[in-house]
């Protein structure tokens, strides 16, 4: 067979020759030829043969129904799809990355005590958003900061604790992540693409929300809200006499009760001694403003020895009542000894005569027996005041133990003449007499508890009474459970009314001194010389002890691995496309 360069020579002699015929021929072939060369026929490839198994999976899932291809997935062919698994397998990572770091971030963040409503969301957004920066590195992609924004977004919903929670619970959380993981993919369209969400992102987004709280609900078992719950329990009554006391007007060095590193921060500025002796001195404040508040005193009266008597005499005005009553039960006694008219002096003894004298002489004798009880019972108040002040002075047993007898004695007879005044018909005197009772009580509790060297109420002697049984009410006992409660016993010591002298003397000389150096060294102490004052005011303050100085037990989650599933599942419906979505379409396609 001739070649081109061949013809193309006999091409030129038949045009030379004026051979018409050939040269056509000739030109034909030669232009067919280099067709041929420009654009030589493909040929195939060859490669791996197909996997024999895998070409039968294949047909036998396109034809199958729903529950054939479920088992297909799971049983069959995954293990010889090895390239789908790896992309699902990195999609899977990617979601990983971000929902642990989201977990990871609302853990840190259920640490930040009062602050955590804040900071688990802020911990849940940082997290989220870097396990996804994460996970796009990991790709070699271009960052997209829209992707990471959104990973945030849905990272800084807080989960609410799913173990043995209704259906109605988990449908409630399940609405709210819902919402959030569409707020996420808003994001991220918003930021990276200028536009909202398709219907189908949307519905996918708010569907994984939904879906991986349901799948949270079966791995949350409630270990770390049980933990929680039961510092709770254990807790409870220092608790509740925490927020009791806080009401009445305490304080205490905030670490006491939450040892946050803020707070031990703060107190070291403050000066630590100066700031526990401060609370101490408002705190004796507190006490005896309660004590005269508890006994109908204004806060500008003294406590001493003579105020207390006053208020004690002010309440035995029923008492006194007893005791007139007696005198006129005498009189009426006498009057029907006469047992005549002609010798009634008055209107009064004639009326007692013409009425039922058995009566009358059974009202007489209550109250006459009623004002006996009155004076033994001021004789045995006296005397189980004079026993306790001389065992307060020298401890001694027997004295005690006769002021104890004297006490038990008062509490028999003013059941007696309560009960008394009842059976003459008094009612309304037998409620003045409790009411005057409990008060007389409370001035000789305060009296026993009173300095009467400085007029204050001592707190520790309140607490021990209340640990002996004292059957203490209202402020009284406020003032004695506040004492015994661990945070605040050392804040309610008998101590010096005002901070230590030595720190408020030396810190105008120490602050002027170091200002005066003039070097950065020296305006640092100055500086924090001059903060101890206003820092110690600021964390004694009632606005920061009611918000810092308050227990912090944890904050009530679902676990960890409930939480990280949730947020995985959250996190593939926001990839492109979803990787699990993906592996199937690109796998199985449907058929047509």
């Amino acid at each position: 067979m001739a070649t081109l360069k061949e013809l193309e020579a006999a091409l030129v002699k038949a045009d030379a020759a004026g051979n018409t015929e050939d040269a056509q021929i000739l030109a034909t072939e030669i232009r067919r030829m280099r067709a041929q060369t420009a654009a030589p026929a493909a040929r195939p490839v060859a490669g791996p043969p197909a996997d024999p198994k895998i070409q039968a999976q294949r047909q036998q899932w396109a034809q199958g129904g729903a529950g054939e291809r479920a088992a297909m997935l799971f049983r069959n062919f995954l293990p010889y799809s090895k390239e789908p698994a790896k992309r699902m397998a990195g999609a899977v990572v990617d979601a990983g990355l971000e929902g642990g770091g989201a977990a990871v971030g609302q853990a840190v963040g259920a640490a930040g005590g009062p602050f955590a409503p804040v900071t688990v969301p802020v911990g849940g957004f940082i997290g989220g958003a870097a396990g996804n920066a994460v996970g796009q590195l990991r790709r070699g992609n271009p960052f997209n900061v829209g992707k990471a924004l959104g990973a945030g977004v849905a990272g800084a919903v807080p989960g609410g604790p799913l173990a043995a929670a209704s259906v109605r619970q988990v449908a409630k959380e399940g609405a709210k992540q819902a919402g959030g993981n569409v707020a996420a993919k808003a994001t991220e369209t918003l930021v990276s693409e200028g536009r909202m969400p398709t219907l189908a992102e949307g519905a996918t987004a708010a569907g994984a929300g939904v879906l991986g709280t349901a799948v949270a609900s079966k791995l949350d078992k409630g270990v770390r809200s049980a933990a929680v719950e039961f510092r709770e329990m254990q807790n409870a009554v220092v608790d509740r006499t925490i927020r009791e006391a806080q009401a009445a007007g305490y304080v205490v060095p905030p670490s006491r009760i939450d040892p946050s590193r803020v707070n031990k921060l703060f107190e070291s500025i403050a000066g630590k001694a100066a700031t526990a002796q401060e609370a101490v001195a408002r705190n004796q404040e507190i006490t005896n403003a309660l004590a005269k508040k508890e006994l109908g005193l204004p806060v500008t009266a003294q406590l001493t020895e003579a105020t207390l008597r006053q208020v004690r005499a002010n309440a035995a005005k029923p008492y006194q009542e007893i005791s007139e009553m007696a005198t006129k039960a005498k009189a009426d006694l006498d009057a029907l000894e006469r047992k005549s008219a002609l010798t009634a002096t008055n209107q009064h003894e004639l009326e007692i005569l013409r009425s039922d004298p058995k009566y009358v002489q059974e009202q007489s004798e209550l109250a006459i027996k009623a004002a006996a009880d009155v004076d033994a019972l001021k004789k045995a108040r006296h005397d189980a005041q004079l026993y306790y002040n001389s065992h307060f002075r020298n401890g001694r047993p027997e004295d005690l133990e006769k002021a104890v007898a004297a006490e038990a004695l008062s509490e028999e007879l003013e059941e007696k003449i309560q009960i008394a005044a009842q059976k003459i018909g008094r009612d309304d005197l037998a409620r003045q007499l409790k009411e005057s009772r409990r008060k007389i009580a409370k001035a000789y509790e305060i009296e026993k508890a009173l300095n009467l060297g400085d007029a204050n109420v001592s707190a520790p002697l309140l607490g021990r009474s209340l640990d002996k049984g004292r059957p203490l009410t209202g402020n009284l006992r406020t003032i004695a459970q506040t004492q015994q409660s661990a945070p605040f016993r050392s804040s309610m010591r008998d101590a010096a009314s005002t901070p230590t002298a030595g720190v408020n003397q030396l810190l105008p000389f120490g602050t002027a001194t170091a200002a005066a150096s003039g070097a950065p060294q020296g305006m640092a102490a100055a500086a924090m010389f001059a903060a101890t004052g206003p820092m110690r005011n600021m964390i004694l303050s009632q606005p920061y002890q009611r918000f810092m100085a308050q227990p912090n037990h944890g904050r009530r989650m679902p676990d960890n691995l409930a939480q990280f599933a949730r947020m995985s599942i959250e996190a593939d419906s926001r990839n492109e496309p979803n990787g699990f979505l993906q592996f199937l379409q690109t796998e199985f396609p449907r058929k047509q």
